[in-house]
């Protein structure tokens, strides 16, 4: 029953993930107007000044998530996929899908690079100086994302790197692939509204208290 399950789940995100692909494609083939008449429907909920603002941190994270999650996940990928087949791994491309799983999912790839390492050591026919160079290949391709995640994450964006992280790992674990846009959005939209809330509270309270 848990097999049948976990494959109605993975096949419901990859159908989920299609339809977002195809409805991608619609609105990237008409950007323009669909971009104008979104601007203009949060432009008349939430004010003038804010519906464009909500529009280029909709378009902002998005972007931020797809660099900073996703081509993290596969410049990681890459370089530890290069590394295990420099080094003699056995069935290296099916671990480098599992390092771009894990980098999605916000595991560390530590978790296929240092047994890499210790199958080296113990199986491989390099010298000590090919092994050696091998290993630090390997710890640090694992442990890029380190470097480049807060780099790209949050880049451009009117919210700090920590929320759009929160945002995209909660809705990939409820909604799948298209969630991890998604979770980041809105997670994204709720901290802006709360920071301007927060700053209209502040400069509405010297003015309480000029009228006492």
């Amino acid at each position: 029953e848990k097999g049948v399950t976990m494959a109605k789940t993975g096949l419901k995100s990859f159908v989920f993930f299609l339809v977002a692909l195809v409805l991608a494609g619609i609105f990237m083939a008409y950007a323009k107007s669909g971009g104008a008449a979104t601007t203009n429907a949060l432009s008349r909920v939430a004010g003038d000044p804010r519906g464009p603002a909500f529009v280029t941190l909709c378009v902002g994270t998005v972007r931020s998530v797809a660099v900073g999650v996703i081509g993290v996940a596969v410049i990681q990928a890459l370089l530890l996929g290069v590394g295990l087949m420099l080094a003699g791994i056995p069935a290296a491309g099916i671990l480098t899908l599992v390092v771009f799983i894990l980098a999605i999912l916000q595991l560390p790839a530590l978790l296929i690079s240092l047994p890499a390492i210790m199958y080296l050591w113990s199986n491989g026919d390099g010298s000590v100086l090919v092994n050696v160079l091998l290993t630090i290949f390997l710890l640090v391709a694992g442990a890029v994302d380190n470097i480049l995640k807060p780099m790209l994450l949050g880049r451009g964006v009117d919210a700090p790197m920590p929320v759009i992280l929160i945002g995209a790992l909660g809705g990939m674990a409820t909604a799948g692939f298209v969630g991890l846009f998604l979770g980041a959005v809105i997670l994204a939209i709720g901290y802006r509204l709360l920071n301007d809330w927060l700053n209209n509270h502040k400069e509405a309270e010297p003015a309480l208290v000029s009228e006492a």
